[in-house]
């Protein structure tokens, strides 16, 4: 990093000698006159990406503003002919080759014909779908009594079919159907709609209730479940849309499951079906014996229970749901889960199950435990041991697939059929750090016939059936990393376990790309035939990317601090911005972000420095440091003045006050995590108070949650702060490792045995260790004015964790306040406390740090 001055007078080089040449000279530009107040915060929004139609000739998106006044855009992706905005707009969707809908805030279905200008709406509508290829829309009208109306229309507006008395509708993933559940005469019925045809054919009728229709992966059966039909009991159906046959099994609790067992109501049902018709799963649950209403008389905590109490107390409120699996050719049903191993997660072609007790070993001191893994293949009935202790956050079944990818060590695959592992073997570069390992897990095809799995710099493909590898990008060679897009194309939810993210290689799909300091960011389009097309790669963020149906024309969002997010659109090898928000932000006085380097330890580490405008080496500016772990990955995002914020602190009001703002990467070892906190800051702090006109004795440290607790221990460490703002952050390391967690309803060892407070030892190995980072234990060595501020209603972060500091403070005559939110938890969302707290915060830091009089200061 050059020295801040020198940058300085290469600034003035360039202008007196830089510009002669130039097609737009500087020469007579004005600065930008107007300081940011907190009169303007109101006019700046937020960008949100919006889709794209089939084509790629029209694109959508929206500006949300904290007030509300959100706007919905469409334009053509050409950028010709300007854009139209609709104010209040909610659910939009382009169908056909220029039609888009949208639903307002006021129930009213609105269609266009961009292509023509014609229009027409519909009210009383409360959600609706677009079906392109069949040419219709879909208008569903607000509930009563948990029952409203379908109205199916052509995109005309014609009324082609009406549907009265629906409770569920569910479409096929081809959108070739809709299965209907409806109500009428007392009854309960299911039809599947034809949109071809636009004919309705009952599947079946009940007394009781019908629960959510599920379609397999084809749209060819149907499944449902029934609750109280007229036999007293529950049924089970699984309707073939090709021969019109629907097969029921009457699941009379008494025959099923002993009369101890039934079906689960609602979404816990999770009803899924083979593709080949031949086996329907659902959960069952064993009910409740009845218990006495409110609280026990007293609680019973055991040190030899498995779960805290709070734990086994919420365990045994909760349904005993088991998995369970209807044959339909042979008529029987038979549970696939058990007491001993009570979650199943089937593989994608669903022949196999995974089926493991989450908490076998209990107690233990992860947030999330190991467990045995158990295979039963459906097929014979057999189940047996696959992998003991495995961690469940690393096993994926792959779709359309018996396969299984795990982790152990490296990336496997496990074929149950054959038994049979292959060993993925890529290995991981050094570029994959702290910061892009969130960004590592894999994916597949739709198919499960091959993985992409990104190793940090470049993207593999690996075949499930050979294991053989191909290396996609050059990424190592040119330090980049090239990592998978952010989006799937499919759910990921299996009864316990996750389906990896999809991605279909036959059409063009957009690369991330970043360089090994995260300082160049972009997309790279990976084409069918391997090769790579570079989008775009500069000192921008990129974010949100979308395309048409054939992936070849993609609409994304660039941003950085400095220049406000903007919409392009890439077609043909060139991109064109066809939307530019916030556009008055040039007017004012605004910043610039920096990446600025410093050594901890010997390694070289990285923050963001957001400089105010106008700054010269002769006027030193006060600092305000947030501190965290990672930040530096926010160098290039976009920020807006705002009262909207969450823990109170925001980086565009503070540049605008004057403030230079400083991110720093922490590095933090095992055993002393305030101390590092301290040793990362201190470096970063040193590097830029040398390099930037900053007055070293106006600082300023600000935390939340983690952070919060860094601030508090950072000082206690030195003096070098003027003030200090602590957020609902841990105090005291003996009393927080010993509190049950209302959050999660756990101890609190694994936060500092195996998480992220880094002590690596319980408090009775390292007694000391604890003490050492209890900054309410070192509240006396602290000179430094502290706010504290926490939510009453905090299940993260007791609040008493505040209290403590404070009142530590108060007892040792020292300088601190203390805000407690009643009705907001560890990050605050009612926007009147929002504002309160920004503000507060701000006036905190001005007052100690500018000397400006705050009456609420003392």
């Amino acid at each position: 990093m050059e020295n801040y001055s020198k940058q300085i007078r290469a600034r003035i080089f360039f202008l007196l000698f830089g510009l002669a040449g130039s097609a737009c000279p500087l020469f007579g530009q004005a600065s930008p006159a107007k300081i940011l107040s907190e009169k303007d915060y109101a006019l700046w929004g937020r960008l949100v990406q919006g889709q794209m139609n089939a084509e790629g000739t029209w694109t959508s998106w929206r500006m949300r503003y904290d007030d509300g006044r959100d706007t919905l855009y469409v334009g053509k992706t050409s950028g010709a002919g300007g854009h139209r905005s609709f104010t209040n707009a909610g659910k939009e969707s382009f169908f056909g080759r220029s039609h888009f809908a949208y639903l307002t805030s006021q129930q009213t279905l609105r269609v266009l014909d961009l292509d023509n200008g014609r229009e027409w709406e519909k009210t009383a509508v409360a959600s609706y779908e677009a079906f392109g290829a069949r040419g219709l829309l879909l208008a569903q009208s607000p509930q009563e009594n948990g029952l409203s109306h379908i109205a199916i229309t052509d995109w005309a507006g014609r009324e082609k079919l009406a549907i009265r008395s629906v409770r569920f509708w569910k479409a096929c993933p081809a959108g070739r159907r809709i299965a209907l559940v409806a109500e009428t005469d007392g009854f309960s019925y299911c039809a599947v709609l034809d949109l071809g045809r636009l004919t309705m054919d009952t599947v079946a009728r009940t007394a009781g209730k019908f629960e959510f229709p599920a379609w397999d992966r084809n749209g060819r059966f149907l499944a449902l479940a029934s609750k109280g039909h007229t036999g007293g009991g529950d049924g089970l159906y699984c309707h073939d849309t090709r021969t019109q046959k629907t097969l029921t099994l009457d699941t009379d609790s008494i025959k099923l499951f002993s009369g101890v067992r039934r079906i689960s109501t609602g979404a816990r049902t999770l009803l899924s079906v083979s593709e080949n018709g031949k086996n329907v799963f659902f959960n069952t649950f064993l009910p409740q014996r009845p218990t006495s209403e409110g609280r026990p008389l007293v609680e019973i905590w055991n040190a030899s229970d498995r779960l805290i109490y709070p734990s086994q107390r919420a365990l045994d409120a909760a349904p005993q749901t088991l998995l369970a699996r209807w044959e339909t050719a042979a008529g029987r049903a038979s549970l696939v889960s058990d007491t001993a191993t009570p979650v199943a997660a089937l593989t994608g072609k669903m022949d196999f199950a995974v089926a493991f007790d989450p908490l076998a070993y209990e107690p233990q001191l992860e947030r999330d435990g190991p467990a045995d893994l158990y295979l039963a293949d459906l097929r014979t009935g057999q189940k047996k041991k696959w992998l003991e202790r495995q961690h469940l956050h690393g096993v994926f079944p792959l779709p359309a697939s018996n396969k299984i990818l795990y982790k152990e060590g490296t990336w496997k695959i496990f074929d149950p059929q054959n038994g049979s592992v292959l060993d993925c073997g890529v290995p991981t570069d050094s570029i994959a750090s702290e910061r892009l390992s969130q960004n590592l897990m894999p994916a597949s095809d739709a198919a499960g016939r091959f993985l992409l799995l990104p190793d940090g710099a470049d993207l593999w493909k690996i075949s499930t059936a050979s294991g053989r590898k191909t290396r996609l990008t050059r990424g190592r060679e040119k330090g980049i990393a090239y990592l998978l897009p952010e989006k799937s194309a499919l759910p990921t939810d299996n009864y316990g376990l996750r389906f990896l993210p999809s991605f279909d290689l036959s059409k063009p799909l957009a690369l991330r790309m970043k360089n090994r300091e995260g300082s160049l960011t972009g997309y790279s389009l990976l084409l069918p035939d391997g090769k790579l097309q570079k989008i775009a790669y500069d000192a921008l963020g990129h974010s949100g990317i979308i395309s048409d149906a054939e992936g070849r024309c993609l609409g994304f969002i660039t941003e950085s601090f400095e220049r406000p997010r903007a919409l392009k659109i890439y077609r043909n090898g060139a991109c064109t911005e066809i939307f530019a928000s916030n556009p008055h932000q040039k007017e004012y006085r605004w910043g610039t972000a920096e990446l600025v380097k410093y050594q901890v330890g010997g390694q070289e580490m990285q923050g963001v420095l957001y400089c105010p405008h106008g700054t010269d080496s002769s006027e030193k500016h006060p600092l305000v440091a947030h501190i965290y772990e990672i930040q530096s990955d926010g160098l290039y995002k976009a920020a807006h003045p705002s009262f909207t914020n969450a823990a109170g602190f925001n980086v565009a009001n503070l540049v605008g006050k004057g403030y230079f703002v400083l991110l720093p990467d922490i590095r933090h070892g095992m055993g002393n995590p305030g101390k590092d906190a301290s040793a990362s800051l201190d470096a970063a702090l040193d590097s830029v108070i040398a390099r930037y006109p900053v007055d070293p004795s106006r600082l300023a440290l600000v935390g939340h949650s983690f952070g919060g607790y860094e601030t508090a221990a950072v000082i206690g460490y030195t003096n070098r702060f003027r003030a200090a703002v602590m957020g609902a952050g841990m105090s005291d390391a003996v009393s927080f490792y010993l509190t049950a967690n209302k959050n999660n309803r756990k101890a609190n060892y694994w936060r500092y045995e195996t998480g992220q407070s880094r002590i690596g030892k319980s408090l009775f190995e390292d007694r000391q260790a604890y003490l050492d980072n209890s900054p309410v234990l070192a509240a006396d060595k602290i000179e430094t004015p502290l706010l504290i501020w926490t939510g009453a209603n905090d299940i993260q972060v007791p609040p008493e964790q505040s209290y403590a500091m404070h009142l530590a403070l108060r007892r040792l005559g020292k300088r601190s306040a203390l805000l407690v939110y009643p009705d907001e938890g560890h990050s605050f969302l009612r926007p009147d406390s929002n504002r309160d707290l920004t503000l507060r915060l701000e006036q905190w830091l001005d007052y100690f740090l500018k000397g400006v009089p705050a009456d609420w200061i003392k």
